[in-house]
């Protein structure tokens, strides 16, 4: 389908849906985050100003929050992100993540100030917990869960605090060292107490990938930070050329498993990584063919604004688990921002 009729879609699929959004914004978790990331990118390529205000009324609204939900014992009453961790939730890092930069892009000193103040609470239960990637009862190391990266990121520069930048340093080293495989793919899960080890599910690979994308702009290119986060990922992308599907462009929902099924919210992260590093300059045209093979596939399940082969969410399990997760319509991936990219739109 043509680019226009895609963009229209994914339009129309946010309007329609807003109501359920805005009300499911409350509880935020990574759908949330890459609904915004995701339209935000594809309303501003299209300058399309009723959704951009949309937009930024939400996410001003969840700024609103932050006062009241620092103010209490217990911020899942206000913001509804606890998941047990207090203030070392990873999705405080969500939120302030979102808020500083848009903030940032918007000159809007509220906004900014919003989420550093949200993510200055998170970093004391967070280095006091040990990392919100890591489960001391179980010993359990989560490759996705370092979400906090950009938060830190991004509160390093606009405090010109680098003592935030240690302390994403100390964990997200920590996290990578545990949970990417000598082939360049990660584990979604490492035991440090058994030396367990999952299976290379398929989101396992992409948000590794998304939260060092989303943190490299917050950093000088000759950061020897940054220059880590990129060699990571490439190394990533050498291993995905490896295992793609040969006749869609997908990748499977075990990567290395080409018995598994097609998964197709992966596929977009990974794209819209590849695109944001070549954006920043980052990358050449190395894997330009792999990610156009894998946006044509996309763009044969794309429907009513959403793609089909959407894994559903997951915990730890056995590689029994990850291949019989529950499949199906997602509308709230990042694929309205590869969009956005790849094809010009006005």
């Amino acid at each position: 389908r043509e680019n226009r009729s895609l963009a229209r879609d994914c339009r129309q699929s946010y309007f329609q849906n807003f109501e359920g959004y805005r009300r499911g914004s409350r509880k935020w978790g990574d759908p949330v985050y890459t609904l915004f990331k995701g339209a935000l990118k594809l309303a501003k390529k299209m300058e399309d100003k009723e959704w951009l205000d949309l937009l930024d009324q939400s996410i001003a609204a969840i700024g609103n929050m932050v006062a009241e939900a620092l103010a209490v014992e217990n911020p899942e009453s206000i913001l509804q992100i606890d998941m047990g961790f207090g203030r070392s939730s990873v999705h405080f890092a969500f939120i302030a993540h979102t808020l500083m930069t848009r903030g940032v892009a918007l000159n809007n000193g509220t906004l900014k100030e919003q989420g550093m103040k949200l993510m200055q609470a998170f970093v004391p239960d967070f280095v006091a917990r040990g990392g919100a990637h890591w489960e001391k009862p179980t010993g359990i190391w989560l490759s996705e869960c370092f979400f906090y990266l950009p938060g830190l990121c991004w509160l390093g520069k606009l405090t010109g605090d680098a003592s935030f930048l240690k302390i994403a340093d100390e964990f997200s080293s920590r996290t990578c060292e545990l949970t990417q495989a000598a082939n360049g793919l990660w584990h979604h899960w490492i035991s440090e107490k058994s030396g367990e080890k999952s299976a290379f599910w398929s989101r396992g690979q992409a948000w590794p990938m998304l939260w060092m994308t989303e943190s490299l702009p917050a950093l000088d290119p000759p950061d020897e930070r940054a220059a880590r986060m990129t060699t990571r990922i490439r190394k990533t992308l050498d291993a995905l050329r490896r295992h793609q599907d040969p006749g869609t462009g997908l990748w499977h929902l075990i990567i290395d498993e080409p018995g598994t099924r097609l998964e197709s919210t992966a596929t977009v992260v990974i794209i819209y990584c590849h695109d944001r590093l070549r954006e920043m300059g980052l990358l050449g045209d190395e894997y330009m063919d792999m990610c156009d093979r894998a946006f044509a596939g996309l763009k044969a399940i794309h429907y009513f604004g959403g793609l089909g082969l959407g894994c559903r969410g997951t915990y730890v399990g056995t590689a029994a688990y990850y291949r019989t997760r529950p499949m199906g319509y997602y509308n709230m991936s990042l694929f309205p921002a590869v969009l956005a990219i790849r094809l010009p739109i006005k």
